[in-house]
């Protein structure tokens, strides 16, 4: 069977699976609401709205951050792109986030289209990665903090013990993009993975994230834009909660949510379905299950509308067409363009 057939079936594969997961998470959750559905409707009907505004508002700042964050990353690789631009390709990522079935769908377009504005494949692709990094880390740091000051209120053993995996995780990872000396030591890893292509992806991944080392302004600037714009996030579901009149300490926010984020990374059509269950799982912990699943629609609320947006803006400015975009994986174009790149050198 011809390798591009097989590839073909791998990704059919792969995206049959994902949905498969959020459909049928999906489907566990409303079976599980079957007879509280009605509780759930009445709840968000019920929503005040001067809230559910002041969360949209505080969401689009946030973006506004995480966009002005992107335009900080890609300028150490010499990505020349404006605000704006930056902002449409931004809120094309978020519809596309929401329509393919990949939880990385939307940075493959966010990188891909500023691939075709600049020219620069590796640059483009590399600064995306690493931006995507910043935000995770940050992300789970947060967490971290929250749960040092306050782990004897959450008094719950199973989600201190999640916090802590993720920080150890994010700790070690850290260190290995951040150290060649510690990264050698893990080459025996190479051994466990069979397929040379894979490993030369991963090798090429590490180089475009190692160089972002040398530019530490641009990194410390990246990191407390992450911390301003993932705490924006945190506090959008925090008033997300009160126009459900649902009163839950803002610290709680702060933990939970990291989580939630990290969880929804899995396989799944960017999260549905995994999401729900993680805001129903963790924050019936501090209110009604009924509650928690209205907070997890109203959160997936605020995505759609801002998916629409982008959807928009795709259809006005098609730079480049879905079927180009559709299933691109960043981890292939940054090996695929670091062989471009040294090729062109060694000519």
């Amino acid at each position: 069977m011809p390798t591009t057939t097989l590839e073909s079936i791998k990704k059919i594969f792969f995206a049959v699976c994902r949905i498969a997961i959020s459909l049928g998470a999906l489907a566990l959750i409303i079976f599980m609401f079957r007879s509280k559905l009605h509780d759930v409707g009445r709840i968000l009907l019920e929503a005040q709205w001067d809230n559910l505004i002041e969360a949209f508002g505080i969401f689009l700042a946030a973006f506004c951050v995480v966009t002005y964050r992107l335009k900080i990353i890609m300028a150490v690789q010499h990505l020349a792109i404006s605000l704006k631009n930056l902002f449409s390709i931004g809120l094309i990522g978020v519809f596309f986030n929401n329509l393919l079935p990949s939880s990385i769908g939307g940075d493959a377009v966010k990188a891909y289209y500023a691939y075709k504005i600049t020219g620069k494949k590796l640059e483009s692709f590399s600064a995306i990665f690493v931006d995507r990094v910043l935000g995770l880390f940050t992300l789970i740091g947060l967490a971290s903090l929250a749960l040092i000051f306050f782990r004897a209120q959450l008094n719950n053993p199973k989600i201190t013990d999640a916090i802590i995996a993720m920080t150890t995780v994010s700790l070690v990872v850290l260190v290995f993009f951040a150290s060649r000396r510690v990264a050698k030591r893990f080459k025996f890893v190479a051994f466990l993975i069979p397929s040379e292509k894979f490993r030369e992806k991963l090798k090429n991944l590490y180089h475009s994230v190692y160089g972002y080392k040398q530019h530490p302004g641009a990194v410390a600037t990246g990191l407390l834009l992450s911390l301003i714009s993932q705490s924006l996030f945190i506090i959008v579901n925090y008033f997300l909660a009160l126009s459900l009149k649902v009163s839950i300490p803002i610290w709680v926010f702060f933990i939970l949510v990291p989580i939630i984020g990290t969880v929804s990374m899995a396989p799944s059509l960017n999260g549905l379905g995994v999401r729900e269950g993680a805001y129903v799982y963790l924050f019936s912990h501090f209110c009604t299950s009924e509650q928690a699943f209205a907070l997890s629609i109203l959160n997936y609320f605020i995505l759609v509308v801002l998916s629409i947006a982008g959807g928009l803006v795709y259809v006005m400015r098609k730079l480049v067409l879905f079927k180009e975009i559709a299933s691109v994986d960043v981890i292939e174009e940054l090996s695929h363009s670091q062989e471009e790149f040294e090729a062109s050198t060694k000519s």
